[in-house]
């Protein structure tokens, strides 16, 4: 399995990973912190801060993965996620 199908089972509400990355279904995972949250089944929470040149390629995948879904999700984007979070709902602006 490659990365890019990691982060469309991610879209899709699947469970998938390789070395790098993983999707529980609810969450999908760039070694160790969190990239990509689902709220809901309309709803994501992305993830923007940048990591290094790797999690920046899994961070395009997701954002291709989304939008080739066809699918009209809505998007919030956070930043400034701390290396190795595992909620982004803590970084949702209020």
């Amino acid at each position: 399995m490659k990365n890019l199908e990691v982060a469309k089972s991610f879209v899709q509400g699947k469970t998938a990973s390789t070395a790098n990355v993983m999707s529980s279904g609810t969450r999908y995972y760039s070694y160790s912190t969190v990239l990509g949250q689902r709220l809901n089944s309309k709803t994501f929470i992305v993830n923007m801060t940048r990591y290094s040149t790797t999690s920046a390629k899994h961070l395009s995948d997701l954002r291709w993965a989304l939008q080739a879904s066809g699918k009209k999700y809505k998007i919030i984007y956070v930043y400034k996620v701390h290396r190795g979070a595992q909620d982004l709902t803590r970084y949702l602006p209020r």
